[in-house]
């Protein structure tokens, strides 16, 4: 009652309709749900009434309106909330949203635990949409508590889902006024300054696909982009690896970080690279097998002590890894997002990675590749949109290349156009920005990877250019970075397979 009365302003006793509507927009911005029925109806009523009138219906007038439409339980509800002396604002109104989302949120687990029981022992049949499906089991059980615990856990204010745009002037000029002031956001990047410039960073609600042959670096690539966003850009990532193990990917970041420039002077010091050579990291391959010398073993202490202290000061972003459940078969983006929205409630991220498109499954069951395929990109794009209750997120999907699609670019320079991508052709039309990776021998020997841009929605595509791999760390730089190009040339497989390309 105390949240209907805060937005129902009665000018004969004194109401501040100004505040009444900051708190109403407060409101439109929450999950907040009203229980009764009556409740709701009201608040739909002054919704419609707001935004076409541009400010709030008094009592009176909501009650005229009832009355007129023989809505006698509703015009008896306004008289009941509007004679409730109580009125909240600013923060009072905010806690007191919160307070009630939060019991709300109680009754739902509580409910949500108890269907998860019944499933578990005895079977459920819920509503989907418009079909009827049967819940049975533990795993049924488990994935159904774990979609409803991710609805709770969305916060209590989101970003709007919805709206009237024509009218929509001042929420319109809120945003601009965000976007003008750098300082409010920073965006995740990828650390190549020809990608950055050309795209500003990656933004929230869109979709970027790295596509590239088999052992094109695709995973190599995303790996480099969230260690920068984290080391230097101070922002957490997400990142979904369905075919590297955790072990992997933690090796890589580490070995990422043993090449840091701020570490120069100690590698010299350890005879790890001379002061004249290009600089280098420990090799992956030796961290695996346990092979470092007494020096490179100490270093790699300092380069683990230095990885844990950037986070716990707040100067590095966090790096989540998630792997494939192996007690699961299928993995379908409603699970990626379900994960994804829980993680988020402990760890906030920035950018979230899925390694790669091909290893996810479907939601509806399809022998068709393209089918699978379009239906997962369509998915990402929704959840790049939606999630965490509207306020978005960049998603990078990596997205593999056929057989078909490497021959033709092969025989014109290694240069891939989008009919490489019709194989799953919702990977044109989703995305946001469609980056291309090319890697063969030659450019393995000279220490080069090319990146070209099929399709930039809002931005001029960037030219075609190539950047540094430096192994055997395996770190890709702006060819200017490293102040001697190349380093060692690594061999035909220089991490054995510690790092397998999807």
């Amino acid at each position: 009652m105390k949240i209907l009365r805060s937005i129902l302003p009665e000018p004969r006793v004194g109401d501040d309709a100004d505040q009444m509507f900051r708190n109403f927009n407060t409101l439109r911005e929450s999950i907040f749900r009203f229980d009764m029925k009556e409740d709701q109806k009201i608040y739909e009523h002054i919704c419609d009434f707001t935004l076409s009138h541009g400010h709030l219906p008094t009592q009176s007038t909501l009650i005229g309106y009832f009355e007129s439409n023989n809505y006698h339980d509703e015009t008896d509800r306004v008289r009941q909330v509007g004679a409730y002396k109580t009125v909240l604002y600013r923060g009072d109104f905010i806690s007191e949203i919160e307070r009630e989302v939060e019991e709300a949120r109680i009754l739902q687990i509580s409910t949500a635990m108890n269907d998860a029981k019944t499933i578990i022992k005895q079977g459920l049949e819920i509503k989907e949409g418009r079909q009827r499906i049967s819940l049975r089991g533990v795993r049924d059980a488990g994935r159904h508590l774990s979609n409803k615990i991710a609805l709770l856990m969305t916060p209590t204010f989101g970003s709007r889902i919805g709206g009237e745009a024509m009218t929509d002037g001042d929420d319109f000029m809120e945003e601009y006024e965000k976007a003008k002031d750098q300082t409010v956001e920073i965006l995740p990047n990828t650390g190549l300054e020809i990608i950055d410039n050309a795209l500003g960073g990656f933004r929230r609600k869109e979709l970027y696909i790295i596509a590239g042959f088999t052992g094109h670096m695709k995973s190599r690539t995303a790996l480099n982009w969230v260690y920068n966003q984290a080391v230097f850009g101070g922002l957490s990532c997400l990142y979904f690896s369905l075919e590297m193990h955790y072990s992997q990917c933690r090796r890589a970041i580490v070995s990422f970080h043993s090449m840091h420039p701020k570490f120069r002077d100690l590698r010299v010091a350890l005879g790890i690279h001379g002061p004249k050579s290009p600089d280098i990291g420990l090799d992956p391959q030796r961290i695996r097998s346990g092979s470092l010398n007494d020096d490179e073993e100490m270093f790699l202490r300092e380069v683990l002590k230095d990885l844990k202290h950037g986070v716990e000061e707040g100067i590095y972003g966090k790096i989540h890894f998630e792997v494939a459940d192996p007690d699961s078969l299928d993995f379908t983006v409603e699970d990626l997002r379900t994960k994804a929205e829980l993680v988020m409630q402990k760890d906030p991220f920035k950018t979230l990675v899925v390694d790669h498109a091909l290893l996810m499954s479907s939601r509806m069951r399809t022998t068709s590749t393209t089918d699978k395929l379009n239906e997962v990109i369509r998915d990402l794009k929704k959840t790049a949109m939606g999630f965490n209750r509207g306020q978005g997120i960049p998603i990078l999907c990596l997205f593999q290349i056929n057989r078909e699609g490497f021959k033709a670019a092969e025989k014109n320079n290694g240069t891939y156009n989008l009919t490489h991508l019709s194989y799953a052709n919702e990977a044109e039309r989703s995305a946001d920005v469609v980056i291309a990776s090319w890697y063969n021998d030659e450019m393995r020997e000279k220490g080069t990877i090319k990146y070209q841009c099929l399709k930039s929605r809002d931005q001029a595509p960037f030219e075609t250019f190539e950047a540094q791999t430096v192994w055997p760390s395996g770190r890709i730089l702006n060819m200017a970075q490293n102040f001697n190009l190349g380093g060692p040339a690594p061999s035909k497989d220089p991490l054995d397979n510690v790092l397998k390309e999807g």
